[in-house]
């Protein structure tokens, strides 16, 4: 029985040693998170250009454009809530296509980007082609739809290449761009190329301006083979023809502005002035003499009431005249 006791006595003090360490390892891990180095508004307000902060970072930095930080119209430098390491690496390894959650009218506005600097020397065009369709919204029946880049008359197979040096983001099937690639640049913003027919390029690999990243495809929502091209700014697109050309491998500018200018083409069109205009038949009346009263047609008026001129002109019925 005194055996036992003893054997109870080093075993109770044992796991109570084990507690002890564990729970001051726990501590200690704690304390060390908490200070970790975290960027800050604060440790870059010396600076007063983006460019400089995102140009000293290195093509697979962790610093590499996370585009959360951007000057404002008071030269001081602010940013997103979260700037810490890990928030950085989230943007760079999401697997969507806009982790940003932004609109052109919540976009910061402010920052001054070069397009050419030493982290990034050099323009390619993705593909010396002609635009089929520009971008902006654009008729689709009686709707307006929005076109967030520009289409490239490439033919199907043929090569697309990175328009700058950079990150390749994004690389997979989505529904909407077919097989698409998305690479980060070192200038915070991002090019877009999508439905290809084959990938060739993987999300982590650094990039050179003229690489191929593609092969001109049909796949998503796509009618017909052609390359779909965008420039983003926190993953929002603005109109690739004001700074690029895409028949040779020039830009039209160095440096862009991030204000309401550049998003002007993504605000839909005013809605038309003339709105449906209806007409009540009266007795006695027939659709020439409704056709003098609103200056149009007869046909114009069977076409677009789907009816003929032998129809029975009821009274109260009505008739759309525009």
């Amino acid at each position: 029985m005194k055996h036992f006791w003893v054997v109870l006595f080093f075993v109770i003090s044992f796991f109570s040693q084990a507690q002890v360490v564990d729970t001051t390892f726990a501590v200690t891990r704690e304390d060390s998170l908490l200070n970790d180095p975290i960027m800050t508004s604060d440790s870059l307000v010396a600076n007063s250009n983006t460019d400089v902060l995102l140009s000293d970072c290195a093509i697979g930095d962790s610093c590499l454009p996370d585009i959360v930080v951007f000057e404002n119209s008071g030269n001081t430098l602010v940013s997103t809530p979260s700037l810490s390491e890990n928030s950085i690496e989230d943007y760079m390894n999401a697997g969507e296509v806009n982790p940003y959650k932004f609109n052109a009218t919540t976009v910061p506005k402010g920052a001054v980007i070069n397009l050419l600097d030493s982290g990034m020397p050099n323009y390619y065009t993705p593909c010396q082609c002609t635009v089929n369709s520009p971008f902006g919204y654009r008729r689709w029946g009686r709707y307006y739809q929005f076109h967030p880049g520009i289409d490239l008359n490439l033919g199907y197979g043929q090569p697309a290449h990175a328009a700058f040096d950079g990150v390749v983001r994004f690389s997979k099937m989505t529904p909407g761009y077919g097989n698409c690639v998305i690479i980060r640049h070192p200038n915070g913003l991002e090019t877009l190329y999508g439905h290809f027919s084959s990938l060739n390029v993987v999300p982590g690999q650094t990039v050179k301006a003229g690489d191929v990243v593609g092969f001109c495809g049909n796949t998503g929502y796509s009618f017909g083979a052609h390359l779909h091209f965008e420039i983003r700014y926190m993953g929002v697109p603005f109109d690739p023809s004001q700074v690029v050309y895409t028949q040779q491998d020039s830009l039209k500018k160095l440096t862009i502005s991030i204000d309401n200018a550049l998003f002007k083409s993504n605000t839909p069109p005013p809605p038309s002035k003339y709105k449906y205009v209806y007409h009540v038949i009266k007795k006695g009346e027939s659709l020439s003499v409704i056709a003098r009263k609103y200056r149009v047609s007869v046909a114009y008026l069977c076409k677009l009431n789907r009816i003929s001129t032998k129809t029975i002109l009821r009274p109260g019925r009505t008739l759309r005249i525009r």
